[in-house]
């Protein structure tokens, strides 16, 4: 909402990404200092419809699962 009323980003740094889901549209997972996506959270909960939640999505993520998500090392 402050982006789209103020024009405002706000940088949220966690590791608990339940949280996230209430305060976030769009995330970016980092992982050992590398961009490895960035994306709106409606699009991920798309691109991974079985995920039950953002933890399972990055799991698979930083796991590996990079090119089932479309994600290539070039990030």
């Amino acid at each position: 909402m402050l982006n789209r009323e103020w024009g405002t980003t706000i940088f949220m740094n966690t590791h608990l990404l339940s949280e996230v889901t209430k305060v976030c549209t769009d995330i970016g997972i980092i992982s050992k200092g590398k961009l490895l996506l960035a994306d709106s959270i409606k699009n991920l909960e798309q691109r991974f419809p079985e995920a039950k939640s953002l933890e399972e999505i990055y799991f698979r993520i930083e796991g590996g699962d990079r090119s089932e998500a479309g994600i290539h090392n070039s990030l």
